[in-house]
């Protein structure tokens, strides 16, 4: 599918973007009341937000039992999402209100628009007979077929189906957000996008961005490494667990409450329970499957979501630069970097050879990502070289991004070179 390879695209140049306007303010302090309002859309919406879309389409459009969404409804989404987020992006950069405002109604569109399209493509099932004979026929590096890996397996059963209802309803948490952010924008002429309603930020963060990584980590687990993590009983429970805690939290958002602080622990105790799962269950296994570069990426980026899981349920500020950074630079970054060496090959028919290339890059990243949050929380308590540690972070994190963008840009399609 074109659109879902264009989605991931665009999120990987949104996020070449705001990485490099991350590593500027990290080594430049003095441009934050400028590129901040820019890098807070970027991060989220442009590259997160628009990877989950298109990597939902490329995995559907690899089973054979889905029809293909309609090149109307496809170009629709991709250019809703888009405009929205450059129209904000280039609102905040340069204070245009107007602008703003057309991005939010754009942006509030896109998630209606993909729900709809999600729920046509599941619904117009066709079997796998019906199509073309060479459809899914590609060698993947196991020995299965292209979307084998993707196959529904007997030890996925029991969280593919926890893992669906985790999807739905990040993506109910996306859409709520969505139109209440665009809701709060338009009341306010575009000056509300400067402070947006942290109930609805809860809603995006802790609710789309992590109840969608939480979810597809279900889904993919399994496939990647051959065996279940998380049983059934479990996987509903911790499921549970984050729902109530992101509903909560987002009704009663201040953690310095009873109320809120009780909604981010409940998120808290479920991040720690399933990391907790994935790092205690680590085997060597790990590494014959994933590779060695993915099988890092994984427990580092599970490491990363312990010690967010730890300072909430602490009580720590869960929107607080250290807190944001663990969520986004560390823990879902990292695990973006481990699943695309291992899903890219087999969605998108693009292939590296690794090398020390991939190793490298990985380093440079976790390097990054440990070192931006250990300097956002020097700076806090005003202790000496916090700054310096945020920049050479910052520089890390920038390099790691920028390798990793070069390494699948230079990569080899199948069948030749990209």
């Amino acid at each position: 599918m074109k659109q879902a390879r264009l989605f991931i695209v665009l999120a990987m140049v949104h996020f070449v973007i705001g990485v490099t306007l991350g590593g500027m303010m990290a080594v430049d302090t003095s441009l934050w009341g400028t590129l901040v309002p820019v890098h807070a859309e970027l991060n989220p919406f442009g590259w997160l937000t628009m990877l989950i879309y298109g990597m939902t389409y490329a995995v559907l459009a690899s089973f054979g039992r889905f029809r293909p969404l309609s090149a109307v409804a496809g170009w629709t989404h991709l250019l809703c999402a888009e405009i929205g987020v450059a129209a904000i992006a280039l609102g905040a950069g340069f204070s245009l209100n107007v602008l703003v405002e057309a991005g939010w109604v754009f942006q509030a569109l896109a998630p209606l628009l993909f729900l709809r399209n999600i729920m046509w493509i599941v619904r117009s099932r066709q079997s796998v007979a019906e199509r073309p004979t060479g459809a899914n026929s590609e060698s993947a590096q196991d020995g299965s077929s292209a979307s084998g890996l993707l196959t529904p397996a007997v030890y996925a059963e029991s969280t593919d189906r926890i893992a669906q209802r985790g999807t739905s309803l990040a993506l109910l948490c996306w859409i709520i957000a969505a139109v209440w952010m665009a809701a709060d924008v338009l009341a306010t002429a575009g000056a509300g996008a400067a402070n947006l309603p942290t109930g609805a930020l809860v809603l995006v963060y802790y609710g789309w961005i992590a109840g969608t990584v939480l979810s597809v980590s279900l889904h993919l687990f399994p496939r990647f490494v051959g065996r279940s993590c998380v049983g059934r009983r479990q996987g509903s429970l911790i499921q549970a667990l984050w729902i109530a805690g992101v509903a909560i939290a987002a009704i009663a958002p201040d953690p310095g409450r009873t109320a809120g602080r009780l909604g981010f622990a409940l998120i808290g105790v479920s991040l720690l329970w399933i990391a907790g799962l994935y790092v205690w269950q680590m085997r060597r296994d790990w590494f014959k499957r994933l590779g060695v570069t993915s099988g890092v990426a994984w427990i580092a980026s599970w490491c990363f979501a312990l010690a967010l899981g730890v300072r909430l349920v602490w009580g720590a500020d869960p929107l607080s630069l250290v807190s944001l950074h663990l969520l986004f630079l560390g823990w879902i970054t990292t695990l973006v970097y481990g699943v695309g060496y291992t899903l890219f090959p087999r969605v998108l028919h693009r292939y590296v050879r690794s090398g020390w290339v991939s190793p490298t890059q990985m380093a440079a990243s976790i390097s990054g990502a440990v070192l931006m949050p250990i300097g956002f929380f020097l700076m806090a308590r005003g202790l000496v070289g916090g700054l310096n540690v945020l920049a050479v972070g910052g520089v890390f994190a920038g390099l790691g991004a920028l390798s990793f963008i070069v390494i699948w840009s230079a990569s080899k399609r199948e069948g030749g070179v990209a």
